[in-house]
């Protein structure tokens, strides 16, 4: 990718998306995509290079960003975030809140650490387990390239989520989303589904939200 051009595709596409980026935030944007581009070339990461990789993944992952704020979470738990997404981006917008990547898969884990380290992301850690393997709380769960939801996993979500806590979920289709979200509604006082914009990006997203869990 040519550096002074996407730095300008960065900040108009972000201004469309309401955010307003640093120039040291976009540098270490781009220090990100530039790690997982040479990952991806040992490790299974993520297929798409270049532009396709800031589009279907960055600027995804940065889609909900408003609505993390909306919440003010103290902590995040990013549940099977394989390469960091949406974790990493939203740890570089929300300097504030801890973020933990929990990965299970030792590769992974690695590269994240090494993402962090490299970018030095103060307020991201790493949790190398499974899931059920967690011996904290957060008072938000997220999760982006997840298992779909079912009675076993939404228990399992909200095993490690705080009483009054928060999840957001990042999906494709309305209607999968919303068949998913179904599973959440007996556990929170809100659940709803919302469509994300994403420029750039004709497919469709969503995003489950499920608040304040009734533990």
């Amino acid at each position: 990718m040519n550096n002074d051009f996407i730095k300008e595709r960065i900040h108009s596409d972000f201004a469309i998306m309401g955010i307003e980026p640093s120039q040291k935030k976009i540098e270490r944007l781009l220090t990100y995509i530039k790690l997982l581009e040479k990952w991806a070339k040992h490790i299974n990461l993520v297929s798409a290079r270049g532009e396709e990789l800031l589009i279907k993944h960055i600027y995804d992952s940065l889609a909900g960003l408003s609505y993390f704020k909306k919440y003010q979470p103290s902590a995040v738990f990013d549940i099977g975030s394989g390469a960091g997404l949406p974790g990493i981006p939203l740890a570089l917008f929300m300097e504030d809140v801890s973020f933990v990547l929990v990965e299970p898969r030792q590769k992974r884990a690695a590269f994240l650490e090494a993402v962090i380290c490299e970018i030095e992301i103060d307020n991201c850690s790493v949790a190398n387990m499974r899931l059920e393997d967690l011996d904290k709380k957060a008072d938000m769960i997220t999760a982006r390239a997840f298992s779909p939801l079912s009675d076993n996993i939404s228990a399992l979500l909200c095993s490690v989520l705080k009483s009054e806590g928060n999840i957001i979920l990042y999906k494709g289709k309305t209607d999968k989303a919303e068949i998913e979200a179904k599973y959440l509604l007996n556990m929170f006082e809100k659940v709803s589904v919302e469509k994300i914009s994403v420029p750039g990006l004709e497919e469709q997203r969503s995003i489950i939200l499920a608040e304040n869990y009734k533990l």
